[in-house]
C-alpha cells in the first residue's frame, strides 16, 4: 500500500505528451498504486451496497441463511443419500436457487457493472494523469524518492 498522500499529491497530475508516455505511464501507475486501487475498489462497492437498501437486505439474508447452516451443521451433520452435504455445498445450494434471484431482483447485475465502470474509469483516469517520472522513474526499488520533476518532453 502506498501512501496516499502520494497518491492525491496533484502537483504530479499531468497530461502525457505522447501515447507511448500514456501507455507507459499506466502500466508503472497500475504497478505501483495496485493495493491503492483494490481500496478505492472496495470503497466503490461499500458505497454501492450503503446506498441500496434492497441489495444490504439480500446480502444479510444470505449471510443469515449461512449462519443457521452453520449451526445446524455443528449441531448435525446434514446426509443425502448416505453421502455427506458440507457447509459450503449448502451454502452454494442456497445462493444458486435462493439468493442469485433475489440478487437480481434487488439490482446486484447494476450495482456490480457500476461498480466496475466507476473503478476502471478512477483507475485509468489516475493511472493516465499521474506522473511516475517524478520519482526518476523507477519504482521497483522499494519506497521511491522524490529526485526532482521531469516532464515528458525531457528523456528518462
Amino acid at each position: 500500500m502506498r501512501p496516499w498522500s502520494d497518491f492525491f499529491k496533484t502537483s504530479h497530475f499531468e497530461v502525457p505528451r505522447s501515447p507511448g508516455r500514456l501507455g507507459k505511464r499506466v502500466l508503472k501507475n497500475l504497478e505501483h498504486f495496485q493495493s491503492n486501487y483494490v481500496v478505492v475498489f472496495v470503497v466503490l462497492f461499500v458505497y454501492c451496497l450503503l446506498t441500496s437498501p434492497l441489495l444490504i437486505v439480500a446480502v444479510a439474508a444470505y449471510g443469515a441463511t449461512c449462519g443457521i447452516l452453520r449451526a445446524k451443521q455443528r449441531q448435525r451433520k446434514l446426509m443425502l443419500a448416505n453421502h455427506e452435504v458440507t457447509l459450503a455445498q449448502q451454502c452454494s445450494a442456497v445462493g444458486l436457487l435462493f439468493s442469485v434471484p433475489v440478487f437480481l431482483l434487488a439490482g446486484a447485475g447494476s450495482a456490480a457493472f457500476w461498480v466496475l465502470g466507476a473503478t476502471c474509469f478512477c483507475v485509468i483516469l489516475h493511472a493516465s494523469l499521474y506522473n511516475w517520472e517524478v520519482y526518476g522513474g523507477n519504482y521497483s526499488e522499494g519506497e521511491p524518492l522524490l529526485t526532482g520533476h521531469i516532464t515528458d518532453t525531457e528523456e528518462v
